[in-house]
Formats: C-alpha cells, sequence, structure tokens
C-alpha cells in the first residue's frame, strides 16, 4: 500500500485528477448507495449526475456525469442539494462547483441537519431557532418538574425540581418531596415549644399544645399522637413536660420521645405526662373501659399524683385493650396509697404491659402493678441469659418495683400483685420489692390464679418486715382450673435482716391453690444473716404444691445464718409432689432440707442435705406424714464443712416423727447416709414416738431396698435408731444397713443390733432379707461392681425407675432383682 501512495504523491495534478475520475467510475458499485443523491440542473431541475455527502452536514461534494468523463474544464457555478426551500434559510446556503478531469464538485454547501443543536442557529433551517428539542423531568412528589426546557438562549439548562414544601396531612400528597405522601400525617404532633398551639392543624411543623386536644384531632382518621422533645435531643438529651391528665381513646396511640429534628423516637428524648402540683386529680392517665382494641402508650414517662389525695394511680387501665411499651411508670407521693399502675376488673383481654420501667411510688402501701384481669408482664429486664432468664436486678434498665428507691418506708410494699386475675403472665422480667415494715412481696396472688404463670424471672424481696416473701399465693386462692406455674425463673430469694418474723422464697398458703414450681435455677430463703425464720419453699393447707426439677431450693446462704432455716416444708396437704430437686436445708442454728407434715406427699428423685444446724441439721423429716419417699439421696450433711461452734450438734439424714392418726409413711430405695465429726450425734434414719400421739406401740412405716449408712467419727452414731420404745417400723426388708464401728440398728434406742440375723429377728417388726454390710459405692452414690447392693432388692411396691429416671430392674447378675439403693446399676 505503501508504493501506491509515494506514486500518487509523484504525480503531475493534471494525471492525477484524470487518475482519480477511472478510479472512481470503476469503482463506483464499491461505494455505499446512501451517499449517493442526485443533482439538479441549475437550469431545468434535471439531475445529470449526483453528488457524494461527506457524512458531516457541512455540505456536499458534487459530481457531475460521474459515468462519463468530461472535457477539460469549466465554469464555476453554485449548487446546492438540500431540500426545496430551505436555501439561504437559517444556516443553510449553496456551495460552488469545482471542475477538473471531466468530474464536478460542490463546495461549501451547507444543507439542513436532521435535529436542532441548542447552539441559537436554525440547524434544521425552518425559519426557526433551536426548537424540537427535548424537555426533561426531575425531582419527586410536589417538587417534581416535567417538560423542562433543556435548551434557553442557546444554552443547555438542567432541570431544577421546585422547592419542598411543609407537609399539609390529609391532601394525599408527597409536599415535603421525600417521597412518602401524607408522612408525619400518622402523628398528631404535640410540643410544648415555641409555636405549639391548639389552633395549629397538628403538623409537624405546627404541633399542638394539648395532648387532649390532639386525641380528639387523632381519632376520627386512627391516627397516633406524637409527643415531640426539644430538637436535637437525640444528641443532647431533652426533656419536655405535659401537665395535663390524658384520657386515651379506642384505637388512638399516645407515642412519646420524638425528636423534631429526625421525626425519630430516642432514649434521650423525654416526654413526661403528669398532673399540675395543683390538681385534685387521682390518676395522670386512664385507659377507660370503651377502650377495647390495641391502644398503645409508648415510651412516655408518666408521673403518678402527688398531692393531698389519699389514694392515687398513676396509670389506670378499665378497658381490656391497653397495651404499655417502654414507659417509665412511676407512683406518686401521697398519704395512704400509690400504685403505678392499675388494671381494673372487667377486662375482657388481657391488658399488655411490654418492657417497660415501673415503680409505686411513697406512701403508706405502695404497689408497682395491681390488676384485677388478666395481664401480660414481659421484658421489663436488663439483661437475659442464653436460656431467656432475666438475670439482672432492679438497680438499671427496666423492672417492677413496689416501692421508688429512696422513698419513706411504707408499711405494705408490692410489686405486683394479682387478685383474680386468671391466665396472667410475667415473664422475663426484674421485680423487687423493699422497704415494708409489716409486709413485703415482689410477687402477690390472690383470688382465682388458674393459669397464671410466673416464669423465667429474677424475683428479690427485701422488706423489713416480719413477713417477706419473694413469690406469695395467699389464703383465699381457691384454684379450681389449671394450676398456676412459678418456672424456670433463674432466682427467687428475700434478703430481710429482721430478727424477728419470716421470709420465704415462695409461701403458697390457699387452700387448692394448685401450684406447680419448676426448673427454677435458684429459690432462696434469705440472703442475708438475722432472720428468726427463712424458708426456701413452703407450701401449706392443702395447697397441693407440685415442686419439681428445681436445681437448688435452699433456707439460706452460706453467709446468711438465719434462727432456723428449712430447704422446702409441706406443711398439711401443702404439696402434692416434691421431686427431681436440689434441697438443702441451709446455715442456721437449726436446719432442715425438707419437712412434710401431715400430708401424703410424694418424695421422688430428690438431693437432700441438711446444710448446718448449730445445734440441730436435718435432711428429711416426716412428721405424722403419710408420704412415699423413694429413689431420693439423703444426708445430713458432714458437720466438719459447716461453719458451727456447738459442742454438740444432733443429725439425721431422715428423721419420721410418728403421729397420732394412722398415718404410714413408706421409703423405698433412697440412698441415706450420715457423717459429722467432733461431739455430734449422727444417725442416718431415726425414728421417734411424737409428743402429742395417740397411736400407742403400734408399729408404723414401711423400709425396704434402702442403703442406710453411718459414717464419721461423731460420739453417738447409728445406722438406723429406734428412739423410744414405740418407735418401731411395721415393715423392715431388703435394707442394707452399715456403721462401722457403730450401731447398724439402735432397737428401742437401747440395743445395738449389728448382724443380719439380729435385725431380722427384730420383735413389733416384720423384718427380712436386710443387710449388713459396706455399700461398696462410688463417685456419686452408684454400688461398685461387687456390691452388696445390686440385684438383692425386692420388687415388693419397688419403684419402675430410679433417681435418674433410667428403668427398674437392669439384670446384671445370674439372679435379677432390684438394686438396693436410689441407684440401678448399669455396667
Amino acid at each position: 500500500m505503501g508504493g501506491y501512495l509515494e506514486v500518487l504523491a509523484r504525480m503531475p495534478q493534471r494525471l492525477l485528477l484524470v487518475f482519480l475520475g477511472v478510479f472512481l467510475a470503476n469503482c463506483s458499485l464499491a461505494i455505499e448507495a446512501r451517499y449517493w443523491k442526485p443533482v439538479p440542473d441549475a437550469a431545468n431541475g434535471a439531475s445529470d449526475g449526483a453528488s457524494f455527502d461527506g457524512g458531516d452536514g457541512a455540505g456536499d461534494v458534487v459530481i457531475s456525469d460521474p459515468d462519463a468523463i468530461a472535457p477539460d474544464g469549466c465554469a464555476p457555478t453554485a449548487c446546492y442539494s438540500g431540500p426545496a426551500g430551505t436555501e439561504g434559510v437559517g444556516a443553510c446556503h449553496a456551495g460552488t462547483v469545482l471542475c477538473g478531469a471531466g468530474a464536478r464538485v460542490c463546495a461549501g454547501e451547507v444543507v439542513p441537519l436532521a435535529m436542532e443543536r441548542c447552539n441559537g442557529i436554525d440547524d434544521d433551517c425552518n425559519g426557526s431557532t433551536d426548537e424540537r428539542l427535548p424537555t426533561a423531568s426531575c425531582g419527586v412528589g410536589q417538587c417534581r418538574v416535567t417538560n423542562a426546557p433543556t435548551c434557553v438562549g442557546g444554552m443547555p439548562v438542567v432541570c431544577t425540581p421546585r422547592p419542598p414544601e411543609p407537609e399539609t396531612c390529609g391532601n394525599g400528597l408527597d409536599d415535603d418531596c421525600d417521597g412518602v405522601a401524607d408522612d408525619g400525617c400518622e402523628c398528631v404532633w404535640v410540643s410544648r415549644g415555641p409555636g405549639a398551639s391548639d389552633s395549629n392543624d397538628g403538623a409537624l411543623t405546627r404541633p399542638l399544645f394539648s395532648v387532649a386536644t390532639a386525641i380528639m384531632r387523632a381519632a376520627p382518621m386512627r391516627r397516633s399522637v406524637c409527643l415531640l422533645a426539644p430538637s436535637g435531643c437525640s444528641m443532647s438529651p431533652g426533656r419536655a413536660v405535659f401537665d395535663e391528665q390524658v384520657s386515651m381513646v379506642n384505637g388512638v396511640h399516645v407515642l412519646g420521645g420524638f425528636d423534631p429534628a429526625t421525626r425519630t423516637q430516642s432514649p434521650s428524648c423525654l416526654t413526661v405526662l403528669q398532673l399540675p402540683m395543683t390538681s385534685a386529680l387521682a390518676q395522670t392517665v386512664i385507659f377507660p373501659a370503651s377502650v377495647t382494641m390495641p391502644t398503645l402508650l409508648e415510651r412516655v414517662t408518666v408521673q403518678g399524683p402527688s398531692s393531698a389525695l389519699s389514694a392515687t394511680r398513676a396509670v389506670e387501665i378499665r378497658g381490656g385493650g391497653a397495651v404499655l411499651h417502654d414507659n417509665l411508670i412511676i407512683g406518686g407521693t401521697v398519704s395512704n396509697e400509690s400504685v403505678a399502675v392499675v388494671v381494673a376488673a372487667g377486662s375482657e383481654s388481657r391488658v399488655l404491659l411490654l418492657e417497660n420501667q415501673i415503680s409505686g411510688g411513697a406512701a403508706t402501701r405502695t404497689y408497682g402493678v395491681v390488676a384485677s384481669s388478666p395481664i401480660i408482664l414481659a421484658g421489663s429486664c436488663g439483661r437475659l441469659d442464653a436460656l431467656g432468664r432475666c438475670i439482672t436486678g432492679c438497680d438499671t434498665g427496666r423492672f417492677v418495683r413496689g416501692r421508688t428507691p429512696g422513698a419513706a418506708r411504707s408499711t405494705h410494699v408490692v410489686a405486683i400483685k394479682l387478685e383474680n386475675a386468671p391466665g396472667s403472665l410475667i415473664d422475663q422480667s426484674s421485680i423487687c420489692a423493699e422497704g415494708g415494715n409489716i409486709e413485703t412481696f415482689a410477687v402477690q396472688v390472690l383470688g382465682d390464679a388458674a393459669a397464671t404463670n410466673v416464669v423465667r424471672n429474677r424475683v428479690l424481696a427485701s422488706g423489713e418486715s416480719a413477713n417477706t416473701t419473694a413469690i406469695r399465693f395467699d389464703g383465699s386462692c381457691n384454684t379450681a382450673g389449671t394450676a398456676a406455674t412459678v418456672a424456670f425463673n433463674s432466682r427467687v430469694s428475700t434478703s430481710s435482716s429482721v430478727t424477728s418474723g419470716a421470709s420465704f422464697g415462695i409461701h403458697n398458703s390457699g387452700a387448692n391453690c394448685r401450684t406447680d414450681i419448676l426448673g427454677n435455677l435458684e429459690i432462696v430463703g434469705t440472703e442475708v444473716a438475722g432472720r428468726a425464720s427463712a424458708t426456701g419453699v413452703r407450701c401449706e393447707s392443702d395447697a397441693q404444691c407440685r415442686i419439681a426439677d428445681n436445681f437448688a431450693i435452699t433456707g439460706s446462704l452460706p453467709t446468711a445464718i438465719a434462727e432456723r432455716v428449712i430447704g422446702v416444708e409441706c406443711a398439711r396437704g401443702g404439696c402434692r409432689e416434691v421431686s427431681g430437686n436440689g434441697v438443702l436445708g441451709g446455715f442456721g442454728v437449726t436446719a432442715t432440707a425438707m419437712r412434710v407434715i401431715e400430708s401424703d406427699t410424694r418424695v421422688m428423685r430428690n438431693n437432700i442435705a441438711a446444710g448446718c444446724g448449730a445445734t440441730s441439721a436435718l435432711g428429711l423429716e416426716l412428721v405424722n406424714a403419710f408420704a412415699r419417699v423413694e429413689n431420693n439421696s439423703i444426708t445430713n450433711t458432714s458437720t466438719s464443712m459447716c461453719a458451727v461452734t456447738a459442742n454438740s450438734v444432733d443429725t439425721a439424714a431422715l428423721r419420721v416423727v410418728l403421729g397420732s392418726e394412722a398415718r404410714e409413711n413408706e421409703v423405698h430405695s433412697n440412698t441415706i447416709f450420715a457423717d459429722g465429726a467432733r461431739n455430734c450425734i449422727a444417725r442416718a434414719v431415726a425414728v421417734v414416738r411424737g409428743a402429742n400421739s395417740s397411736g400407742g406401740d403400734r408399729p408404723s412405716g414401711v423400709f425396704r431396698n434402702n442403703v442406710v449408712f453411718a459414717s464419721g467419727t461423731c460420739m453417738v452414731r447409728a445406722a438406723f435408731a429406734e428412739l423410744g420404745e414405740s418407735a418401731d417400723p411395721r415393715v423392715l426388708e431388703n435394707n442394707l444397713f452399715f456403721a462401722p464401728g457403730a450401731a447398724a440398728y439402735l432397737d428401742e434406742n437401747m440395743s445395738s443390733v449389728d448382724t443380719e440375723r439380729g435385725i431380722n429377728s427384730l420383735a413389733m417388726t416384720t423384718a427380712a432379707a436386710n443387710l449388713v454390710s459396706d455399700p461398696m459405692l462410688g463417685a456419686g452414690g452408684v454400688p461398685l461392681r461387687g456390691s452388696p447392693c445390686i440385684d438383692r432388692g425386692t420388687a415388693t411396691n419397688a419403684p419402675m425407675v430410679d433417681q435418674r429416671g433410667l428403668v427398674r430392674p437392669f439384670v446384671v447378675s445370674a439372679s435379677p432383682g432390684y438394686d438396693i439403693g436410689a441407684l440401678e446399676v448399669r455396667p
């Protein structure tokens, strides 16, 4: 190709034109047809040639008669190939024919452009300038501009939206141009800031002044009322006080804590509802009985009235649709009774109290929540553990308190009181009552308690009163339906140090007030020293409690020595079942892990340890009872491990007090162990006739398949002791007795019987197949290989499973049988 260019460059101009003419003639078929168009004759408009469009719109090159070579030379003439009527219009004008070598070229002409350009020139030569250019659209909502020009005065321009306006509620338009019509109009806004007036329309920029007026405005449109704190409060905390009574309307939500700058709720934006000091009203917020559909009060601080009135309520709920969420609610300061939240009788559905912080106020009697209709109170807790249980106290975060901290002491303090509110749920909350001089209850349940559930909470009562109880079911309960439940709580305890009176973790004294106490992590009678009496769980008066699978129930902690401590006490039909628990008496002058009085309780699969008593330590005490005791591990707890200074301690793992009626206990398949050191008394089983017994000398009690083992160095020891002439068991079969260096069996508190023959020949008792031998127990009390306990028990009335729930019997020898003790051996 380079060689051809070099030859062309050297040709004379005349020969070059001839060459080009020949070349174009021979190659005409290769030129795209769209570049050729007829050139009209200047005289008659006939076409005698064609023009070649260079494609740049600046004019055409005209070639005359390209199929023949014209004579040399031609006269220069005007030429124009554009549409008729466009020559000389706008930018269009004719060109000049250039001749040579028989070819004609129209140089310099300008023909119309198909599309006008924004340049102030008539590019399409129709007599108009910059017309038919595309338009533009921009902006959203009411700011949107359509068909805006893109060219003004020959210069391109950019589309500019209209400026936004404040949102006008109810017109269905996006006035503030943020892409949402009537946004902010879900609220009727209320403020105590500048410009707020009840003559405004309630828009964000034109808020109302009164909450009551806002509720009336919102009701017809089912909109919410939103309370504004000072602007910028989400960055720098601010507080707005609305000093008026608020009466809620069905379906109209009142939402607080809004920052006007962001239109969002923030924890640092406080909106307070309270009554003026001169007000004589008894309630700050009222949900009337007409509130039947969900109606929300959220993110508001409600201060109860503080006045000369005798009784006040911060929030009073009379309708079933009330929902309180994430509020701070504080009772007032009055003379007689202050309540933070009252739920009146008659609500058709359960009132919802969710994630609030509630304090009862200051008065003679103070209450956090009082409900006479079913409620769901949940989420008032600072932190949950991995299993969803509340594990924080009432110091920070969300909680329910019976009395405002720092207030003068009250006679009665209750955090939550449920009275005839069956089906209520108290869940995942920190519940505290403190400072009562007469009664202090964290949760008190009265009347119908059917299907009432207290679950996954942390509950603490710390009053200075004669009666301090974390959870109490009172005597008028009479539950006929589904049992109430106290379950899966992380801790239920008291911490009162008053030397008189009693404290209880859980106390049920309700006739037929059936309560299931299940799966709680820890139940404590007292956390601090000084109480006259401390009990983990007490059920009495035919309450028929079921106490099962609780990890630890104790009367007191090691640092909380009391006068008398008991882990679990079942009195006069108080418990139908106590099973699968860890029970410790605790630390006191006297310590008893479990006490059953005049009850037909089933005591099964528990680990029972007496604890540390300065003068007395008992694992399980049966008093005039007719209990079934099976598959338990029972111990008096070694006094060598206890911080007591007394010279003598009377201990027993199991103590049976025979009563005045023909009632008989059956003790089957237990591991009963006594230990001790120093000047003490240690008996694994002690049987005594009660002081008021009218049963005469009749033997009482059935003992089968038990390991009865006394160890240690106490001065007085016995595996099984009859403490009196009339304290004989009726049946004594297939038990294993062992007391190295002491009495295997103490007959009538006089004769030591240490042989199998002697025990199986006891008078006044049906005795057979009893053993005297080392039980050979390993870790956890499991019989080791070769233990005499294996397959030596009787099948008579034997439990179907062992302490772990494993099926009995399990065959491990040629003579299969039930194992003696609480555990069935597995190879």
